[in-house]
């Protein structure tokens, strides 16, 4: 469903969305600890709790992140965690475990059908892809040498800024 969506929103309308999308992402990250921490503290307060209505409703926020993760994809973990833990998951471990293959499915799904629908520039997707993981691992080592706190708090100004520069952009 989400590919389509994304497929089907006018330019301009995908031009106005994405500053807010970026932003909703930004805010998600800066409170990424509290969220967490507000979860485990739910989870640790309440023994195991799962009612027909908290799957229901765990289910229906499921498919909110499914949409919104195919069509944009930042945030998506923390938003899963909130969704496994109202189907009444405890564990954040396990509910950690369980999100990778959740996005991975997502995410899989959104790429077979750009794939399909012929979508996608190979050479561009190739070269990105290089990038993606060079960057990834390069990335990942560099971040282990500075501050977590800082790092983080550096990644939510720029998403501040990011997101001001495209509303600009956008707008004018």
């Amino acid at each position: 469903m989400e590919p389509i969506i994304l497929v089907n929103t006018p330019p301009d309308l995908f031009k106005i969305v994405v500053p807010f999308l970026v932003l909703f992402a930004t805010i998600i990250l800066a409170a990424r600890d509290a969220l967490t921490r507000k979860i485990g503290e739910r989870l640790a307060a309440t023994q195991e709790h799962r009612t027909l209505a908290g799957r229901i409703w765990g289910f229906l926020f499921q498919l909110f992140v499914a949409t919104y993760g195919g069509y944009f994809g930042a945030g998506m973990g923390i938003l899963m965690l909130g969704s496994l833990s109202i189907m009444g998951m405890q564990d954040i471990h396990k509910m950690n475990a369980l999100k990778t293959p959740l996005a991975t499915v997502i995410n899989v799904t959104a790429f077979v059908f750009f794939a399909v629908k012929r979508f996608i520039d190979w050479p561009t997707a190739a070269i990105l892809c290089v990038g993606a993981v060079t960057g990834g691992y390069a990335g990942a080592r560099l971040a282990k040498r500075v501050n977590p706190k800082l790092l983080n708090m550096c990644v939510v100004a720029l998403g501040f800024i990011v997101s001001a520069w495209l509303l600009y952009k956008a707008l004018f």
